[in-house]
């Protein structure tokens, strides 16, 4: 028994005042004309759901060239970026290192944080402030006119 095919259309707006959105109505149009537009959609479509779903072979399949160009050219380019990603924590390491250590340096000290860009401020002390009032005093009013919370529910959705 033969299955039924099912044809689906969908319809979307592009805003003319915006110059992007413009443009890409002329290349759809032009898509039209050579009758590819529907082809280039789906392909479209289904290279923005698999990047999406951070999978790379839908691109690779529609655009062979990019393996070679996303290649190191060297051959060395897994070895220069582990290189470069411990210099980097060597760093923060060194830093976090140096903000420990300064950081029991008296207020009058004015010896330089880490790379000997920051300086420590001498000022005073400031006591924080005294809250005296650690009771608070909770007053209840019972209101005295009828309360419907039904009927303005209702009405508050009528007026919407």
């Amino acid at each position: 028994m033969p299955t039924i095919r099912k044809r689906y259309q969908f319809k979307f707006w592009l805003d003319s005042l915006k110059s992007d959105e413009f443009e890409l109505g002329a290349q759809l149009e032009a898509l039209k004309k050579s009758r590819k537009y529907a082809g280039t959609i789906r392909d479209a479509l289904k290279l923005l759901f698999s990047l999406r779903e951070r999978k790379t072979d839908v691109l690779f399949s529609m655009f062979p060239w990019l393996v070679d160009e996303l290649k190191p050219k060297n051959g060395n380019g897994a070895g220069e970026m582990t290189e470069h990603l411990n210099r980097i924590e060597q760093f923060f390491l060194q830093q976090s290192q140096n903000m420990l250590l300064n950081q029991g340096a008296p207020a009058g000290d004015t010896k330089p944080v880490g790379m000997g860009g920051l300086k420590a401020m001498n000022v005073s002390r400031i006591a924080a402030p005294v809250d005296d009032d650690d009771e608070l005093d909770i007053l209840i009013v019972p209101s005295t006119a009828p309360s419907n919370s039904a009927r303005n529910f209702l009405n508050a959705l009528s007026s919407i």
